[in-house]
């Protein structure tokens, strides 16, 4: 299904009551609480959000070393559906008994075009409990309803600004974001400055603190140092468990580089020295 018939297709739930499983949810938006609709969606109207900040490092790395991802097509979306099974494999095993046999409890958030911002490791295991119904023997009616989310759908005119601070909010400001690795949480810092949100922003959606933001960034910029030095752009799962040495250096460079450790020294050293100790280390 494309852009414009996914498109279409939100657009007729959204005109029609019987889609409707809830009202009154609040939705801070644009700097201001909107009290919206949960819409009962089937999973075939949309697609996953394939930069999702639980995977962005894994996608980044695989398509730089194979193709470029398409959320519409089957075969990537299976591969995104493996990234996102993998991102915490425990607990999708737990959390896909719970929403069979419970249902979903906590809404998603998807564009008018079908993208889901918010819910897309729940939808892809809905999706993969359907699929897998007979294997557990879960009964019809419990696996029926595995073929449909339930969402908030954003208004039309949502930008990409938009989209990436309600993907932050609602799921690194939140308890879930003890999910995500140290790397994914680098990268989102990286994308909300590119869509012209500062660091003090940026902390707020993330509910941390200025402080870390700017040392998340700043390990960032290492990291794409030393994955460009070695000829390995964008690999990142290369670093997994490895950022505790890139933190190090960040803060060793930094205080050199603005001479707090010159009390410290006992030999005058010079930029040049600085850059040495960056490139032995990486």
């Amino acid at each position: 299904m494309n852009i414009e018939q996914r498109r279409t297709k939100l657009a007729e739930i959204r005109d029609n009551e019987s889609c409707v499983t809830s009202t009154g949810i609040p939705l801070r938006y644009r700097g201001e609480t909107r009290y919206e609709r949960v819409y009962q969606i089937p999973l075939e109207f949309l697609v996953y959000n394939k930069y999702n900040g639980r995977i962005s490092s894994r996608v980044k790395a695989y398509e730089r070393q194979n193709h470029e991802l398409n959320a519409e097509d089957d075969a990537d979306c299976a591969i995104i559906e493996d990234m996102l099974w993998k991102s915490k494999e425990d607990r999708n095993k737990k959390t896909m008994k719970d929403l069979v046999e419970n249902g979903q409890i906590r809404h998603g958030i998807v564009t008018t075009d079908g993208v889901i911002i918010d819910g897309n490791r729940r939808a892809s295991l809905l999706s993969c409990a359907y699929r897998e119904r007979n294997k557990h023997g879960w009964s019809a009616q419990n696996a029926e309803r595995c073929l449909y989310f339930n969402s908030i759908i954003l208004p039309e005119d949502a930008t990409p600004r938009d989209i990436q601070q309600l993907e932050t909010t609602y799921q690194m400001g939140e308890d879930d974001k003890l999910d995500y690795n140290p790397i994914e949480k680098y990268l989102k810092c990286q994308d909300l400055k590119e869509v012209g949100f500062d660091e003090k922003q940026i902390a707020e959606m993330m509910d941390e603190f200025v402080a870390d933001i700017r040392k998340w960034l700043r390990t960032l910029e290492l990291m794409d140092d030393y994955l460009n030095y070695r000829e390995y752009q964008d690999m990142y799962p290369m670093l997994d468990h490895v950022e505790d040495y890139f933190l190090s250096l960040s803060k060793g460079l930094r205080d050199w580089s603005e001479q707090s450790s010159l009390a410290k020294s006992d030999w005058e050293y010079t930029d040049t020295d600085i850059d040495d100790l960056e490139t032995h280390l990486v």
